[in-house]
């Protein structure tokens, strides 16, 4: 690797002291491709274990040399959703994400039951959170269940737009695969 050398006479007009300095050029190594994959593709695993919990325990993130900002999904999931929001989950860092996720639910790391209700919990609060910061009082009568990573929204809403916003806020969640609309729209006279 060819070393980055930064020139005395630019480390004077940064405003850096130069008393004492030698005349030998300060060498420093620049960010390697390498590192920067390294990053990303640690960075995706983090959030990965973050949105899907146990479900990511078999997912493989590899970042492709070849193609910058590109990773690689691979291993088995147990369902098709886990596929799907982990894609997303990568695509949030990722240039481009190539799925090689295989639905195996025999195979795939199972999480336990406390592990799936907490998963649920926390999506369930995440959504709720968002419809309340989003919509204020006019989020009070939603009520939010999820079922794996699929969210049902209930309850009633005072306007269609109402109906519209909850679930344009629920399915730009992180984590959430699909938003099933159980809303009554109630207009009042």
């Amino acid at each position: 690797m060819k070393p980055y050398v930064v020139p005395l006479t630019v480390l004077a007009l940064a405003g850096t002291p130069l008393i004492g300095c030698s005349r030998a050029p300060l060498q420093a190594d620049p960010p390697s491709e390498a590192a920067g994959e390294l990053a990303m593709g640690t960075q995706i695993r983090q959030d990965l274990l973050t949105v899907l919990g146990a479900d990511a325990e078999g997912i493989r993130v590899d970042a492709e040399t070849e193609t910058e900002g590109r990773v690689v999904l691979s291993g088995p999931v147990r369902c098709k959703a886990v596929a799907q929001v982990a894609t997303e989950v990568a695509a949030r860092t990722a240039f481009g994400v190539d799925d090689r996720m295989i639905v195996r639910p025999s195979d795939a790391p199972h999480s336990a039951p406390a592990a799936r209700w907490l998963r649920e919990a926390r999506l369930e609060a995440n959504v709720m959170d968002a419809l309340l910061e989003e919509m204020g009082a006019d989020a009070a009568e939603i009520a939010v269940e999820v079922h794996d990573y699929d969210v049902v929204l209930l309850g009633e809403v005072d306007q269609p737009y109402d109906r519209d916003t909850a679930l344009v806020v629920a399915s730009s969640q992180l984590g959430v695969a699909d938003v099933r609309d159980e809303l009554s729209v109630i207009i009042e006279p």
